[in-house]
């Protein structure tokens, strides 16, 4: 699994956040110019949504490849690193076990011991709020609240501030869905699901690559992108076909799980 982080090509960085940045102001604008006219409650309900999956893409990228992957000496992003990197990434679901079997489990919150999967309900919903909670209080300073603050918009307002909340409840339950299939057994079939998993399994095995999970605008634009796995990725983790096929376990470290299907595959048939 790869994990050293590469510098972007300042070129790229720049023409993408041109990208982004005159996307959102034309956006923004289109509300202002608007206002008094029929068109007023449409646009800005769409500006609102379109506003908020770019911002939330730009988010979750930044936040993603700069602090869940990324070392800190500070005491809470380094738990957070922890938590993702470590424990998400290399003991629950390294890229020989990229799915599992049971009930989600999560890492808590307040849980320092990576191995440690919530037990309780309580403690799993707890953590999913964490997660969800800490997007749609960021996207409240960097989306909603500038929104506001520039257009003085309700209707924007109210457009914006429900999209971050269905997309960040998503985000949760497509990445559940994806390392635990038989908890939502109705997304496995779905074409942009399919999409989904396979960009997030090359992701498992290149943490590089593939920074967004549910909206890879970003990815796009910044150069991050990966549409397939090389030969020897395939021939060392397998496919994405193999990798759902093959439910491991109980949410339990993978190191565990791995080294009992290894000895039960090299287990002597015996004869009576």
């Amino acid at each position: 699994m790869k994990n050293k982080i590469k510098h972007l090509e300042k070129n790229q960085f720049y023409v993408a956040c041109s990208i982004l940045l005159i996307t959102i102001s034309f956006l923004l604008i289109s509300t202002i110019i608007t206002k008094g006219t029929s068109l007023y409650i449409g646009t800005s309900i769409l500006s609102g949504i379109a506003i908020t999956v770019i911002g939330l893409s730009l988010q979750e990228w930044t936040v993603h490849r700069y602090l869940y992957h990324r070392y800190h000496k500070n005491f809470l992003m380094k738990h957070i690193y922890t938590i993702h990197h470590i424990g998400h990434h290399s003991v629950i679901f390294p890229p020989e076990r990229y799915v599992t079997k049971g009930e989600v489990k999560r890492h808590p919150i307040f849980e320092n011991d990576v191995k440690e999967l919530g037990e309780s309900k309580f403690s799993n919903i707890l953590t999913r709020l964490s997660h969800s909670g800490s997007y749609i209080l960021l996207s409240c300073m960097t989306i909603i609240a500038p929104c506001w603050l520039i257009t003085k918009n309700g209707i924007l307002l109210t457009s914006t501030l429900f999209s971050t909340i269905i997309i960040c409840h998503f985000v949760v339950t497509v990445h559940d869905a994806i390392h635990y299939p038989s908890q939502h057994p109705y997304m496995q079939n779905q074409k942009w699901f399919k999409f989904l998993d396979n960009h997030h399994l090359i992701h498992h095995i290149d943490t590089e690559k593939n920074v967004n999970f549910l909206l890879p605008i970003c990815d796009f634009l910044f150069g991050t992108i990966r549409f397939s796995l090389s030969d020897n990725e395939k021939d060392k983790f397998g496919t994405l076909d193999i990798a759902k096929n093959n439910l491991l376990g109980y949410s339990e470290p993978a190191k565990e799980i791995l080294k009992i299907d290894r000895i039960s595959q090299h287990k002597p048939i015996r004869h009576f």
